[in-house]
This record gives structure tokens, C-alpha cells and sequence, in this order.
């Protein structure tokens, strides 16, 4: 608190090298906002005053390790060109989408929060093209604390390729009707 009523004392020493500091300290084990006030004491125990410490040495941390949700996606489920638009309607108050063509995701990609996002299908080592076929997208979401979320799968079918038609035959071969239906 702001009076330091319930502060502890922390030893510290700066590295010879070092013109800066850093010590770390616990936060209590609960998501929420902290206020974190510092008081400077020498060697000597002389203190800054309690006055200027808000102005010198207060932040406000949030702890967050809830991690975000699962993203609810959608995407059409055949294309025939080697991208597929996936539409996010759950991305508000995120930081980053992550995606990946692999499932352990080393391959991620970072993408800015947005309605819909166009990703290209991966093109194989040693190809030159997009082979036909189905495609798994993995996304996750990333908060502004750094927690990844659950993964979501699309899955896409990429289909070029015209049907052929071998032959057809309308009405069995009859040029005339009894019925409309």
C-alpha cells in the first residue's frame, strides 16, 4: 500500500557493470491489478521520503493467466484457389492471432486481431505448386499477458480441378414429360 504499512524490505545490489537494476518480486497468487510502491533505503538507512515515492517508483502490473478463448471461426469449406478467408467473431480485446499450417506450430504466424484473415496454402519442399487436397489451418489466440489459448482446426478442401463427365442422360432418354415434377 501506499503507506508501505505492509512492505518488506528487499536487499539489493547492482552489478558492476550494470548502470541499471532490476529485482523481481511475487505478486499474489490471483489475476487482477496491483499497485507497486518503492521506498529506496542506502546503506546508511537513508530513505527517499514517503512523498516523492509514488512519484518515483509506482506501476500498476495486471496479472492475467487466464489464457484467451477458443476461437470461433468460420471458413468455406471447398475452395479452388490456394488461399482460404477465415472470418474471426470472437477476437475483441486480444492481442495477436497465431496461426500455423503444422499442429505443433513451428511454422506460426502473428496476425493483428481482425474480422477476417486470408491465408495462403503452404506450397511443398521441392514443389512449385499447391497440391490439391485437404488443408488443416491451426489458430490460436495470444493475449496482451502472452497466454495462448486453446487451438481451432479449419479444415478446407482444395479442389481445382473440373468433374468430368462421361456421359449424361436427362429424363432416361424420353423427349417428352407426363408431369412437371
Amino acid at each position: 500500500d501506499a503507506t508501505y504499512g505492509n512492505g518488506a524490505w528487499k536487499s539489493y545490489s547492482r552489478p558492476a557493470d550494470s548502470k541499471t537494476g532490476e529485482f523481481g518480486f511475487e505478486l499474489p497468487p490471483r489475476d487482477g491489478k496491483y499497485d507497486v510502491y518503492v521506498r529506496i533505503r542506502d546503506t546508511a538507512r537513508n530513505m527517499n521520503s514517503h512523498a516523492s515515492a509514488p512519484k518515483l517508483a509506482l506501476a500498476q502490473i495486471e496479472l492475467d493467466t487466464t489464457p484467451p478463448p477458443l476461437p470461433a471461426v468460420t471458413a468455406e469449406e471447398y475452395v479452388r484457389d490456394s488461399s482460404v478467408s477465415v472470418g474471426f467473431t470472437n477476437s475483441a480485446q486480444l492481442d495477436k492471432i497465431v496461426s500455423s499450417w503444422d499442429p505443433s506450430f513451428t511454422d506460426a504466424q502473428l496476425h493483428e486481431p481482425q474480422d477476417r484473415i486470408v491465408f495462403d496454402f503452404p506450397i511443398p519442399e521441392g514443389s512449385l505448386v499447391v497440391p490439391e487436397g485437404t488443408k488443416t489451418l491451426y489458430v490460436r489466440y495470444r493475449d496482451a499477458a502472452q497466454n495462448l489459448g486453446p487451438i481451432r482446426t479449419v479444415i478446407v478442401g482444395y479442389d481445382k480441378t473440373a468433374p468430368t463427365v462421361l456421359g449424361a442422360t436427362i429424363n432416361y432418354g424420353n423427349r417428352y414429360l407426363a408431369n412437371a415434377d
